[in-house]
């Protein structure tokens, strides 16, 4: 089977002030993955996608082969024990130490459909499932965790640091379940304070616990008091995973990877910063992330080993003479038809719609035929003589009405607004989405010119690199606005593109 090439791409920016930098390294970017994982005890990098799983070398190795062919993977984890668990949409499939493949049967009744794996302490493993969640034991038994649990849907679950106890979500509600030789015992239920939005996540520290919805970040503390954020995600932007690496959180969208500071959210580097990401793996060292862009790579690494830029050149900016972000969404608008006009246009086309009538058309036919007959005789000459008399006649009649009705009552409000106030709000939506995505191409374009700009060295592939990820962006600007960006920017695709010999 053809190999999927393995490449690596360097993106780096300040961590903090002091002597560290963040790397961020684009592993296999050829296609999408849904789950990563990281093999501690073999050095591989383990990567889920809709086809099976695949193994990948650290960099430098072999390119990922498929080890595992059983359909979309939604999950993956890498026990204590050096064993791999990857569920898919066909089940749960168990690589032990020795390389060989198991299929895990659950217990009777357990749905396929497996939403979170999560690891405990040693070969501890357990599971979310759309049938409860399920727990196994070290000498490979698996058991419900019921007892005074719902037997429902559980949609996302997290061992407690010292893995004696399991959170689970379920029907929208918080449980901790305390373990005593694998039995949940002395069961708690802790509404959460966001109603019934729904959680995608669960990541339990040493001191607290973090629930991830959609849109906000909710923090337990040891006394079971909620702290409540939200989000700062992009227009119709929803979070999906939460994970700990490099001493912060981290939080994977559909629209990139945010990263807690002391100052607030950050976008992670590189081309983490806008694609989607649907899973993420965290230690100590590194971040792994997931998504429709392939994996990627976070690092942290001293200063000194990553390049010094170069100073700033004075005078003109690496991008003068291109037009600004509002000229930019301004022809993005004009050239999608997503302005006010059309919108206005709607509404008083609605509100005048009461004046004008139904106007009705009626047509009609009708034929007539008449027939008649005369006869007469007369005596001439000796003769008697007969006369007959016929008339036939026909006819035939249209008619055409026109009935025209007005509802008066429509001309101070027509129901025909409620569906232009639909269509409004939803424009309006697709209007922030789009000058949002405009807005991070923009600036994230901005960006790359002025790390080409301070590259110490021009020459070099990052260099290279830096001079097609402009191009890039400079052609999703180009699509964006219908050609206009390209005509209105004094910068030609072959500038960015000229490689230095």
């Amino acid at each position: 089977m053809r190999g999927i090439s393995f490449c690596w791409l360097l993106c780096v920016i300040p961590l903090s002030a002091g002597a560290e930098v963040l790397t961020a390294q684009l592993v296999d970017g050829r296609r999408s993955a849904t789950a990563v994982g990281w093999d501690t005890v073999r050095g591989e990098l383990v990567l889920g996608r809709d086809d099976g799983a695949w193994l990948a070398s650290p960099p430098g190795g072999e390119p990922p082969v498929p080890v595992l062919h059983r359909g979309a993977v939604s999950d993956l984890r890498v026990d204590g024990a050096g064993q791999l668990w990857v569920a898919t949409e066909r089940g749960l499939f168990l690589r032990r130490a020795d390389g060989a493949w198991q299929e895990q049967h659950l217990a009777a009744g357990a749905s396929r459909g497996i939403h979170r794996l999560v690891a405990g302490p040693g070969a501890t493993v357990a599971c979310a499932t759309e049938t409860g969640a399920f727990l196994r034991h070290p000498d490979g038994i698996w058991q419900r965790l019921d007892g005074a649990l719902p037997n429902k849907e559980v949609t996302a679950l997290a061992f407690r640091a010292d893995g004696g106890a399991v959170w689970m979500v379920s029907a929208g509600d918080l449980y901790l379940a305390r373990l005593e030789g694998f039995v949940p015992r002395q069961v708690r239920r802790l509404p959460l304070p966001i109603g019934k939005e729904p959680v995608r996540d669960l990541l339990a520290g040493e001191a607290a616990l973090w629930v991830l919805t959609g849109t906000r970040l909710m923090r337990l503390d040891a006394a079971d008091r909620f702290e409540v954020e939200s989000l700062p995600l992009a227009p119709g932007a929803s979070a999906n995973r939460i994970a700990l690496a490099h001493g912060r959180l981290w939080i994977a969208t559909d629209r990139g990877v945010l990263g807690r500071t002391s100052d607030g959210w950050e976008r992670a580097p590189g081309g983490l910063a806008h694609a989607g990401v649907a899973a993420l793996a965290g230690s100590s060292d590194q971040l792994l992330t997931a998504g429709e862009r392939g994996v990627h790579r976070l690092a942290v690494v001293p200063s000194a080993s990553a390049p010094t830029p170069a100073p700033l050149p004075a005078g003109r900016p690496p991008w003068e003479g291109e037009p600004d972000i509002g000229a930019v969404r301004r022809a993005a608008l004009r050239y999608l038809e997503l302005g006010r006009g059309p919108m206005r246009s709607m509404t008083a086309r609605a509100r005048a719609r009461g004046w004008l009538p139904d106007l009705e058309l009626r047509g009609g036919y009708g034929g007539l035929r008449r027939r008649s007959q005369d006869w007469d005789q007369t005596f001439s000459s000796g003769e008697d003589r007969l006369f007959f008399d016929r008339d036939q006649r026909r006819e035939r009649v249209f008619d055409v009405q026109a009935v025209l009705q007005w509802e008066l009552g429509d001309t101070v409000y027509h129901p025909e607004e409620l569906d232009v106030a639909k269509e409004r709000r939803e424009v309006i939506e697709l209007r922030d989405e789009v000058l949002d995505e405009l807005a991070q191409i923009f600036f994230e374009r901005r960006r790359v010119l002025l790390s080409l700009a301070t590259h110490p060295d021009p020459r070099a592939p990052e260099a290279a690199r830096l001079r097609l990820r402009a191009a890039e962006l400079a052609a999703g600007l180009d699509a964006w606005t219908g050609g206009w960006w390209s005509a209105a920017s004094p910068a030609s695709p072959r500038d960015e593109l000229e490689i230095l010999p």
